[in-house]
């Protein structure tokens, strides 16, 4: 796609506004034009989007898929796994319940993004009690270097685009792919050809669609920024760039930390951006030390604080026209070990809700609700 011949008009207004509301440390009441989402033959179905993920299917009612809509949300990204079983024909379980919650949004006025499945992760296997590098894929394709790996992947992600084309037509490629925990041992190139055929695949099972990767940049912005530069281009599949961010938690930072952020990757790329990930923890205990930065000058961690967050970060949001949605992360604070370390005192994922665990709201979803209406109008 012929990206960057649409986008080069913005690109100067975009940069030099962006860069001034950074250096001014503030907003700027001046409302910038919205880019237009879309590109060349492909519409993006995104445009001043609020979204954000579900992290547990087996939590969602009608009740919260309303509460959902009376507070703005407007998109959910939903994770689909490998479809099929090992006899690579028998459709599995777990891509049957990412459907049929991504049908109970769709039917009620929600949007879906749905999340390809990635290489693998390394996470807490309960059986050797160890943590270690899961392949997500039946071992017999898990292997990286052979080319009917990649062919495997392309039919699984065609399969899915064309089963799941009039619920959903925005894809998110893969996760996080400038960090080991979701790549494991694939290399660089390995990592690239994933993607591609996976993108190829999705656009193959419906040429409607639009797709992107997201970066957490948590490790090597130099390596993440060599991703982009490879992905994206004149003829890349890609046609938006996501962008994840846990500043104040697990990143060093605070909302305007994501200034720089978003106006170097988005002049590296030059395609919209979607914020595919952003939170805050809430957790007033950390006993592990998880959420290793602070939010400076907020006070404690808490319900509280975690609402202040939605409302800061938004409003950086809302000053960048090259973002077309946001994805907080995620819907439900979690319970039981952590899927990373094993660890039940972990806050890696217990406390990052809008919801908590028994489905009642908190905080900082009534904050989304005032933010969503100011970056929707903007």
């Amino acid at each position: 796609m012929k990206v960057k011949k649409w986008i080069a008009a913005w690109t100067t207004l975009v940069l030099m506004s962006s860069v001034m509301a950074g250096c001014a440390g503030g907003g700027s009441d001046k409302t910038e034009p919205t880019i237009p989402p879309d590109i060349g033959s492909v519409s993006i179905d995104m445009k001043n989007e609020v979204g954000v993920t579900i992290n547990n299917q087996g939590k969602i009612t009608d009740e919260v898929v309303q509460t959902l809509k009376e507070h703005g949300i407007t998109y959910v990204r939903i994770v689909f796994p490998y479809p099929f079983g090992a006899d690579g024909v028998s459709v599995n379980a777990g891509y049957v319940m990412a459907k049929k919650v991504a049908t109970q949004f769709h039917d009620q006025g929600i949007k879906v993004m749905a999340q390809s499945m990635w290489p693998g992760g390394m996470g807490y296997n309960s059986a050797s009690g160890a943590v270690e590098w899961t392949s997500y894929y039946p071992n017999v394709f898990a292997d990286y270097e052979d080319e009917y790996f990649y062919k495997m992947v392309k039919s699984a992600a065609k399969f899915m685009a064309e089963d799941l084309k009039d619920i959903c037509s925005t894809w998110l490629v893969s996760n996080e792919i400038d960090i080991y925990t979701y790549t494991g041992p694939m290399t660089f190139t390995q990592i690239v050809r994933f993607v591609e055929a996976t993108a190829e695949g999705v656009k193959d099972g419906n040429p409607a669609a639009s797709c992107g990767v997201n970066m957490l940049v948590e490790v090597y912005e130099a390596k993440s920024l060599k991703f982009v530069r490879e992905l994206y281009g004149p003829d890349s599949v890609l046609d938006w760039l996501g962008l994840d961010g846990y500043y104040g938690t697990l990143q060093e930072g605070d909302p305007e930390t994501w200034e720089g952020y978003i106006n170097t990757f988005y002049e590296a790329a030059q395609v919209p951006i979607v914020i595919t990930e952003w939170s805050y923890s809430s957790a007033e205990n950390d006993p592990l030390g998880t959420c290793k930065y602070q939010w400076e000058g907020h006070g404690a961690r808490g319900p509280e604080v975690q609402a202040e967050y939605v409302t800061a970060c938004m409003e950086v949001f809302a000053r960048h026209p090259e973002i077309i949605g946001t994805f907080w992360y995620a819907l439900h604070d979690e319970t039981g070990v952590c899927w990373e370390c094993g660890n039940p005192e972990c806050n890696l994922y217990s406390s990052w809700g809008l919801l908590n665990a028994d489905n009642t709201t908190k905080p900082s979803l009534e904050a989304m609700l005032e933010a969503a209406k100011n970056f929707q109008n903007r």
